[in-house]
């Protein structure tokens, strides 16, 4: 039997019809948990003969799989976490400092030096107004640039999310890291190349950091809005660029995306408390059995997950060369990587070794 449960806050799970930050309070990855261990429990006694359970996951609720084991040894008899990040990190630079990596992976070194190149025109472009004036055309923004209410890093920062998480989802059938090499690299016009990832759509592009805080701050349900919830009340995950971090944009600082959360939410210092979460679930130092992570190596949020076997062996991992939870995804036979066939096959071997027990 699967059972695929709903988070609380998500989907249709919604205990408020609004979402302040009061009525935030119930959100957390310790309260989903318990949830888990809740259901469980009464589920349980609709059967006649209940057997052993396994929970799965993927990125956040991977983490959650993994943690689950551990808190929860009685309830479960294994853990599969595919993507799981496990390290609360406000400080993310590893993200976009993937993307480098990513591109020798695959074989695409030429679009690390398109990336450099745009980076590089686009950097001289924001120096001067004519420059600016060509950007706002070239990305048809719907704001003026070089302004409060769309400063030079927000813009930067959105134009680094547009190609450089890229190779986060970088699985069949799409490909999309490769989609986005192939657009950056087409002609040697990189500023254009850049523009063309957003697409041909007649709307224009939005860039104000100022507008992007109010629509965030309106207390509409949403999952948008829970996400940032824990990201600035547990997880962090925010994703600054500093010189020498990535290939990108050195001047894109994780201050003002933490000051996001004080604005977003109205709580005075609201700040992640990630040495907590990392304290309470033991961060890479995961203290459980029978729990298998699987990662890949284009997927940036690898980096804050567990890549390898514990010296007791309790924590098991596998890696494979794709991009984020491409283990649970449908298999494409003819075109998935050796390494992501066999690290399915590790977690099957895992299970049967599980069950058998």
């Amino acid at each position: 039997m699967y059972i695929s449960i709903e988070h609380r806050y998500y989907g249709e799970s919604l205990p408020f019809a609004e979402f302040t930050a009061a009525n935030l309070q119930w959100l957390s990855s310790q309260q989903a948990l318990a949830d888990t261990a809740n259901f469980i429990e009464q589920h349980n006694q609709t059967l006649s003969n209940p057997g052993p359970w396994i929970v799965f996951g993927c990125s956040y609720s991977g983490a959650l799989s993994s943690w689950f084991r551990a808190k929860y040894p009685n309830s479960v008899v294994a853990s599969v976490a595919p993507s799981g990040p496990v390290f609360a990190q406000s400080n993310f630079t590893s993200y976009y400092g993937q993307f480098e990596t990513s591109c020798d992976l695959i074989g695409y070194p030429e679009c690390v030096t398109a990336v450099q190149n745009g980076v590089s025109q686009i950097s001289e472009m924001l120096s001067t107004p004519s420059g600016i004036s060509q950007l706002e055309q070239i990305f048809n923004t719907c704001q003026p640039l070089n302004t409060t209410d769309t400063p030079n890093w927000f813009f930067e920062l959105v134009l680094m999310e547009q190609v450089g998480g890229s190779d986060q989802m970088d699985n069949a059938p799409d490909w999309p890291l490769n989609a986005t090499c192939d657009m950056m690299t087409s002609t040697t016009n990189y500023v254009q190349n850049w523009a063309d990832t957003f697409g041909n759509s007649s709307t224009c592009n939005p860039f104000s950091q100022t507008e992007w805080i109010k629509l965030s701050s309106l207390p509409l349900p949403s999952s948008n809005r829970a996400w940032f919830w824990q990201k600035c009340t547990e997880f962090g995950f925010f994703k600054p660029s500093y010189p020498g971090t990535s290939v990108f944009w050195g001047d894109v600082p994780v201050d003002p995306m933490l000051g996001w959360c004080e604005q977003i939410f109205g709580v005075p210092g609201l700040v992640p408390d990630t040495e907590w979460t990392n304290t309470f679930y033991g961060g890479y130092d995961l203290k459980a059995s029978n729990v298998m992570f699987t990662n890949g190596l284009l997927d940036p949020w690898h980096n804050l997950s567990i890549n390898e076997e514990t010296n007791d062996g309790q924590v098991q991992a596998v890696t494979y060369q794709a991009g984020h939870c491409a283990t649970m995804d449908v298999p494409y036979p003819q075109q998935d990587p050796p390494s992501l066939v066999q690290a399915r096959e590790v977690v099957n071997q895992f299970l049967a070794s599980v069950l058998d027990e």
